[in-house]
């Protein structure tokens, strides 16, 4: 942490382009570890070891065959803590819509205009299921002429 006022701060980003365009790039890099370890949060994950009332819990430790590992001085089966890997799924959210944000954008917004099909798709939000299939078989009945389900 820099030993000066904030006020300083500011008057040098103001009146030295030279500390403006370190700033900035320490910014740019500061961001580039921060997005690097969401990446490796939400892809690779972390480890936590697992506790209970303040106590870590320990479980047998096992070969790769499935044998327990005895402890040579003891002789008892040697006891490892219990480790759980975490992904972080809210940070592979923001991810997402930071890498799609068309895709994965909070909420879908349809477009302004009537489709090729000459249907106003935002007359269907906030509609029941029941509202739904009657406005879909009306549409269908004024296209076809007829009522879904009628015999020809």
């Amino acid at each position: 942490m820099a030993q000066i006022n904030r006020g300083t701060h500011y008057f040098w980003m103001a009146d030295d382009v030279e500390y403006d365009d370190a700033f900035q790039t320490a910014k740019e890099v500061a961001a580039d570890h921060l997005e690097a370890e969401a990446i490796r949060r939400a892809v690779e994950g972390t480890t936590k070891i697992r506790t209970h009332n303040g106590q870590m819990i320990m479980i047998p430790a096992y070969t790769p065959d499935g044998q327990p590992i005895i402890d040579a001085e003891t002789g008892k089966i040697l006891l490892v803590p219990l480790i759980d890997h975490e992904y972080s799924d809210t940070l592979l959210i923001f991810l997402l819509k930071a890498a799609r944000p068309a895709k994965f954008r909070d909420r879908y917004e349809p477009p302004a205009e009537d489709t090729d099909d000459g249907i106003d798709y935002t007359d269907f939000y906030g509609k029941s299921k029941p509202e739904l299939k009657e406005m879909l078989l009306g549409r269908i009945k004024r296209i076809t002429g007829r009522i879904v389900g009628e015999e020809n």
